[in-house]
């Protein structure tokens, strides 16, 4: 991995050094198969509940949390690019992030992003999560309150 950077290792691999942080001395390779063969990907796994993982057998509540703390990292690596970055003069950069975030979430969210005078994003807030239904309930109290500041281009 030093060597080859972050696409030397296959997905599975990736997962099977996760796991190793939480059980030392077994074969976790098997186990990685498993669980991306159960959840269809990376992505999914990683943003997969704590109790769906438990069902999967040999996951401890330490390798659970070994799983979420890489997806913690990568989605602080992408917040801290955003954050960093003219977010209107880069569209690609906002969705990317939105994406990583919000792809593989089992509920729906509503994010507000706050830019300052200078189109710098300053905080980035979920107001709202939960079924499909929700955000839309939180949207539309929004568009009948005849809401205008804040909107895009």
């Amino acid at each position: 991995m030093i060597g080859g950077g972050p696409d030397a290792l296959l997905d599975h691999e990736l997962i099977k050094y996760l796991l190793a942080l939480a059980i030392p001395r077994g074969d976790t390779k098997p186990l990685a198969r498993r669980l991306l063969a159960a959840f269809g990907g990376l992505g999914p796994l990683q943003s997969a509940y704590d109790e769906s993982l438990a069902r999967i057998g040999g996951l401890t509540e330490n390798s659970v949390a070994a799983l979420k703390f890489a997806l913690a990292a990568a989605l602080r690596l992408l917040k801290t690019e955003v954050e960093d970055r003219r977010v209107l003069g880069s569209w690609q950069a906002l969705l990317d992030d939105l994406t990583a975030d919000m792809a593989y979430r089992a509920t729906e969210r509503v994010r507000v992003l706050y830019r300052n005078s200078k189109s710098l994003l300053i905080r980035d807030e979920a107001i709202s999560e939960g079924s499909v239904t929700t955000p839309r309930c939180t949207c539309g109290r929004s568009c009948a309150a005849r809401s205008t500041a804040g909107r895009a281009p």
